[in-house]
């Protein structure tokens, strides 16, 4: 008998679609709920995961079935609806070739290199033809099921920082994107075209378009070793900012990526710099090429005047005064 505290968070996601609450999947591959976190979710923590009143009721009432009924435990849950699989995730018995199973028996460093491999290169590969099976525009959340299903199965290519896939979801994903180009002909892209056609697109920069996934000169182990500093720094009454800003700098495509896929929370929790004012003006500078804090001081400057006019406030004079300093240039920046 298999409990169902040992499923995987792809068991739970099936369990969600048996009940008719599949459209909270990608929520909860996000947040790693597997069977074992599944069994200790309180109300609290079920509305942020599921914040319609009413479906979250379904969800607390179909959980404490699953608790208290011993058949719901036998058999971890299974779709046997072909066409809800081919919307939801994707197959799980995946094909892995015989060099391929060799490599990860006997940890191969080359699977888990930044730099492009020929065993890393079959992995990226032997993903993408299985994923291409079903569609060649993947969701999320089906990008997720296999990811985490194939650590899962194979711990060693589990990454030791950030979700643990991340670096194998960025490159999944450019895999589908470069073999999508010369599709140009095909109906199912012809069918997307049509779909979102007239549909605008979020501007990107040149810097987010590079598709640049791995930092020059780095691994992991040297990420983590500069994720450690940053954050002890940041912990300091008087941190140094210069070495904040060296730091981040040589880990920014890490943080790029980190930050796409993850909650401004869970980006906080990784880069603490960001709770500084200084370093954040700092990187939104950096990646938006706009001076923020000059475009704040220079429009205050413009607005101010008007707000005291009107303004009743003891302090109407002091505020003034720094509007004059403002426009004299003597009030310096970040103080």
């Amino acid at each position: 008998m298999t409990d169902f505290k040992c499923w995987t968070s792809v068991q739970v996601c099936q369990w969600l679609r048996d009940i008719d609450l599949g459209e909270f999947c990608e929520t909860f591959v996000e947040h790693e709920i597997d069977g074992a976190t599944l069994a200790i979710i309180s109300e609290r923590m079920s509305e942020r995961l599921i914040p319609v009143i009413r479906k979250q009721s379904l969800f607390l009432a179909q959980l404490d079935i699953l608790k208290s009924t011993p058949m719901s435990r036998e058999n971890p849950p299974r779709n046997n609806d072909n066409s809800s699989q081919a919307q939801s995730g994707p197959d799980t018995s995946l094909v892995i070739p015989t060099v391929l199973r060799m490599a990860i028996d006997r940890r191969d460093s080359d699977l888990k290199s930044a730099s492009k491999t020929k065993l890393r290169n079959l992995l990226i590969q032997t993903l993408f033809d299985h994923l291409s099976k079903k569609t060649m525009y993947p969701t999320h959340l089906q990008y997720i099921e296999l990811l985490s299903k194939v650590t899962m199965d194979h711990p060693f290519l589990r990454e030791s920082i950030g979700s643990g896939y991340d670096s194998l979801l960025e490159s999944l994903r450019n895999k589908f994107k470069k073999e999508r180009q010369p599709l140009v002909a095909n109906n199912e892209i012809q069918r997307m075209k049509e779909r979102w056609a007239g549909r605008k697109r979020p501007l990107q920069t040149a810097e987010a378009n590079s598709s640049t996934t791995v930092d020059a000169g780095e691994d992991e182990r040297s990420i983590r070793e500069h994720l450690r500093v940053i954050k002890e720094e940041t912990e300091k009454l008087r941190p140094n900012i210069e070495l904040l800003k060296e730091k981040m700098v040589l880990i920014k495509c890490y943080q790029r990526n980190f930050v796409s896929n993850h909650s401004t929370e869970e980006t906080i929790s990784e880069f603490p710099c960001f709770r500084l004012a200084k370093m954040l003006l700092w990187d939104l500078r950096d990646h938006t090429k706009v001076d923020v804090d000059q475009q704040i001081l220079s429009q205050l400057s413009v607005m101010a005047p008007r707000v005291l006019q009107v303004s009743r406030s003891p302090l109407k004079e002091t505020f003034r005064r720094v509007i004059d300093d403002c426009e004299d240039g003597r009030l310096k920046k970040g103080n």
